[in-house]
């Protein structure tokens, strides 16, 4: 079953008037980065508790947040002064606390080992060293973090040249 545009627009409108986060999370759906969206939200604000669930903030510090829940394990990078957009793409995230601009998401596998499930930066904050920063943290938490096999293959590549030097 397909809806029209306009069916689509009156259940916003209506869940707008009812549910104002649920009319965000459906605005965001149709972002590109919306499969990100979530993973970005700092822990037990509106978006995260509604799409995450409650998270246990296990260590936070000016430019880390790590956080855990019986699902997954988050590492997020917070935006600070020695992190500045490149102005390739205008940030969505750009000042507004609610939010990271850098997430690295870690989950058991089946044989009880941390696998990375996701890494993610906001393209506006790219090319900076958040992504290595995240990923030394990890691996100085997990030593025998793996990839999950989902990855492209620059990030593979990423994976496996920081994999290397350890």
């Amino acid at each position: 079953m397909t809806l029209s545009k306009e069916k689509i627009s009156s259940i916003k409108k209506r869940l707008a008037c009812r549910i104002p986060i649920v009319s965000q999370v459906v605005e965001r759906l149709y972002n590109p980065d919306s499969s990100v969206l979530h993973c970005l939200a700092m822990p037990n604000t509106a978006l995260a508790n509604t799409v995450l669930g409650s998270e246990k903030v296990v260590f936070q510090d000016a430019h880390t947040v790590i956080s855990t829940n019986n699902y997954f394990i988050r590492y997020l990078c917070i935006a600070s002064d020695d992190l500045h957009p490149t102005g390739k793409k205008i940030s969505q995230f750009q000042g507004n606390k609610e939010f990271a601009v850098g997430v690295l998401v870690l989950k058991l596998n089946h044989q009880n080992r941390h696998v990375i499930d996701n890494i993610y930066i906001d393209v506006a904050y790219r090319r900076q060293g958040i992504a290595s920063r995240l990923l030394e943290r990890a691996f100085s938490d997990f030593p025998d973090l793996c990839l999950d096999g989902r990855f492209t293959t620059e990030g593979i590549s990423f994976f496996g040249a920081k994999h290397r030097k350890k």
